[in-house]
């Protein structure tokens, strides 16, 4: 058995996204040791299958985003890759944000994977630093 009485809670809750009511933890303590081990085994299977959609569509949101990147650099001779990031920040409305990680989390990109390239585009875009 892997089912754990102390954290039935906190799986539903990374599962489901709320903490189980009394009335689900009254049903959770009268089941059978195999039936926890049964409904605990389907959350974690659960949990999984999130996080394998979140990884999925992670994925598709960095492929779309490198090509939209390669469509803004096949625009011209001169346009760079950072030339490119920098028009869709723009587009997108983030070229004035300060934290190249929640540009990332706004694109629902990944961390750290576009932190060094954001910095470069978003440094010097800061209105208020222009304003100073």
């Amino acid at each position: 058995m892997t089912y754990s009485d102390e954290l039935f809670s906190d799986l539903w809750k990374d599962v489901n996204g709320y903490r189980p009511d009394a009335d689900l933890m009254n049903e959770w303590n009268d089941r059978t040791p195999r039936q926890k081990q049964e409904l605990w085994s389907a959350l974690v299977d659960e949990l999984d299958q999130q996080e394998q959609d979140r990884i999925d569509l992670q994925n598709a949101r960095v492929a779309s985003f490198e090509k939209q990147i390669l469509q803004y650099e096949g625009m011209g001779d001169n346009i760079t890759r950072s030339d490119a990031i920098r028009l869709i920040l723009d587009e997108e409305g983030l070229i004035h944000e300060y934290d190249p990680e929640y540009v990332a989390y706004s694109m629902d990109l990944p961390y750290g994977v576009y932190t060094e390239e954001f910095s470069k585009v978003i440094k010097g875009s800061n209105p208020m630093k222009e304003a100073a």
